[in-house]
């Protein structure tokens, strides 16, 4: 009884599944249809306008929804209009071969009738490259040869380049006229590296000759490099020296310390009596005003002597005390110049 129940559960999942991926598909369907309908109204429209371009555009565009002889031959009417004859003769063919909506009796004999048009307006070019595998590209579009090496170019003024891997790109400009026929020959030159180097032979050198040392000559005075090298100071027989500067940073950080609290103290002062009002109840504002002048004179001082100290002591601490020699040689001899730096 279970396994007949879960199996009826199984079928009403599947068709439920089955029937929304049918309707799914048929909405994608039917935005399909759609947009290609009204790519092919606007294409309409542009092309009775005489606006080509926009006409190949929306063409295009119904031929990527829905490919078919119809949109095809949209597609080559528009490029025959706008004077692109190649591509007026590859996509008019296509369609006479296209069996998807295929053409009507009539549009077929229009469609032959335009190809025979475009022919006597361009110009066949049979290419010869070298090498084989060279590939030929027209205005920076590559372009297939037809099986007998010929390629149809439009009227007008083209670049042709042929491109090949280890060879020189060649480049022509050619100017077409319309119902004519062209032989062009690219040959392609190996570029400087593409030669193996195995294959190019080596000369050997001939054994030099074995030439007598000739006997030593008295040695020549030669001037050598000046050599820069570095002595330590001489060390001081105490390590007094050493703690002078320290002795010297402290005293400087306390007189500039005592500095700024005798200026503080007077600016106190000072700002205390200006504060105060006529009639106050401070008894003692004659004797702070008094002290206020040399309280911040003579914290002034002493922060600037002590702060100046302080930068003449780390000067002191901090200045190199190294001995450089600099040693001179000429010939055999040394003249060693000595400094401190």
């Amino acid at each position: 009884m279970r396994i007949r129940t879960f199996a009826a559960a199984l079928l009403a999942s599947w068709l439920i599944l089955g029937t929304a991926s049918a309707e799914a598909q048929t909405a994608q369907t039917r935005a399909n249809d759609a947009a290609y309908h009204e790519a092919i109204g606007r294409a309409l429209q542009e092309f009775n306008l005489g606006h080509w371009t926009e006409a190949k555009v929306f063409f295009r565009e119904a031929h990527a929804r829905k490919p078919s002889a119809r949109t095809l031959r949209g597609i080559g009417l528009a490029c025959y209009e706008s004077r692109n004859y190649v591509e007026a003769i590859d996509f008019l063919g296509q369609s006479l071969q296209s069996g998807v909506q295929p053409l009507t009796p009539d549009m077929r004999s229009a469609a032959t009738k335009l190809i025979e048009q475009s022919r006597q307006f361009v110009m066949r070019a049979e290419v010869e490259l070298a090498p084989k595998n060279a590939e030929l590209f027209v205005d920076g579009k590559p372009v297939k040869l037809a099986a007998d090496g010929s390629t149809l170019l439009d009227p007008g003024e083209h670049e042709l380049s042929a491109i090949a891997a280890g060879y020189t790109t060649v480049q022509r400009r050619v100017n077409t006229e319309g119902g004519s026929e062209r032989q062009l020959h690219f040959v392609l030159k190996p570029k400087s590296g593409a030669v193996a180097a195995a294959s190019v032979p080596v000369p050997q050198r001939a054994a030099a000759p074995v030439v007598a040392a000739p006997e030593a000559a008295e040695p020549q005075p030669k001037l050598a490099l000046m050599e820069v090298e570095a002595e330590p100071a001489p060390e001081s027989d105490s390590g007094s020296d050493s703690l002078l500067p320290w002795l010297a940073i402290g005293g400087s950080v306390a007189v500039a310390a005592t500095g700024g609290v005798l200026l503080g103290l007077g600016l106190s002062d000072k700002a205390a009596v200006e504060t105060t009002r006529d009639g106050g109840s401070w008894p003692n504002k004659k004797s702070a005003n008094e002290r206020a002048v040399p309280l911040q004179t003579a914290g002034g001082v002493m922060l600037g002597v002590g702060v100046a100290g302080l930068a003449a002591s780390l000067a002191w601490q901090l200045w190199p005390s190294e001995e450089q020699a600099v040693s001179l040689q000429v010939g055999p001899g040394a003249v060693t110049l000595r400094g401190r730096l």
